[in-house]
């Protein structure tokens, strides 16, 4: 399959098993990670006003909110009230690339588990399947959700995936956070990230599976517990 780092981006979405091939050979994975990195600043510099706002109210539910003093919270909200484009190119860059280094920290752990199940593959491999595989689930993602929040002026009933059957519920309950994990383009991404790891690895694709989900759950359930414990 001869590609360009261009058509990448479509093929990703088109033909995902004959890229992640390609990836193998050659990962090009600082291609995806600016891909992900001007998505998720598109998204987070044009939906700053609305989700701003919103995560100072959800932080006053918190323990660390309670700790806060009035005059604290309306410091936080006084960041929102006059918004330059400065002010959401920067907002928007911070979101991008806190997103690339949560990435790699990310691909440390499926290293691990692709070494541990006794895969071939090398990090900078994996690092190509979970950069390219994360540009559909948080570049992609990012973009189709962006027109949904701006048109409800809210992100906290913005759900892909069956969280939505309970969204009534608020973004701090416990069903609602826990459904989330399972968002279109999340379980899009663990697909892809399978696909990957078959391919770099020379798994089996059962075994793929195997290892990329329990992977994924390790940190999904981890990091819904960690949250849980400041609620």
């Amino acid at each position: 399959m001869n590609e360009s780092v261009f058509t990448r981006f479509i093929t990703i979405v088109t033909d995902p098993v004959a890229t992640m091939n390609v990836v193998r050979e050659n990962p090009r994975w600082a291609a995806a990670a600016l891909g992900i990195v001007v998505l998720v600043a598109v998204y987070s510099g044009a939906t700053m006003h609305i989700t701003g706002p919103e995560q100072v109210e959800m932080m006053q539910d918190t323990r660390f909110g309670e700790m806060m003093t009035p005059e604290q919270i309306d410091e936080q909200y006084a960041q929102y009230d006059e918004i330059t484009l400065v002010k959401r190119t920067l907002t928007g860059l911070a979101g991008g690339f806190g997103t690339l280094v949560m990435m790699f920290i990310v691909t440390l752990v499926y290293v691990l588990f692709g070494k541990v199940g006794g895969g071939a593959g090398s990090f900078k491999q994996t690092l190509g399947v979970i950069m390219w595989a994360n540009f559909v689930g948080m570049g992609l993602g990012s973009i189709v959700k962006l027109p949904i929040v701006l048109a409800k002026g809210t992100s906290l009933d913005v759900a892909l995936g069956p969280a939505i059957l309970v969204v009534d519920r608020g973004i701090t309950d416990p069903l609602f956070q826990f459904l989330s994990m399972f968002d279109l383009f999340t379980l899009w991404t663990v697909v892809l990230m399978v696909l990957g790891f078959e391919s770099i690895h020379g798994f089996a694709r059962n075994k793929a599976a195997t290892v990329v989900v329990g992977a994924w759950l390790l940190m999904s359930l981890t990091m819904f517990g960690l949250g849980r414990l400041f609620m």
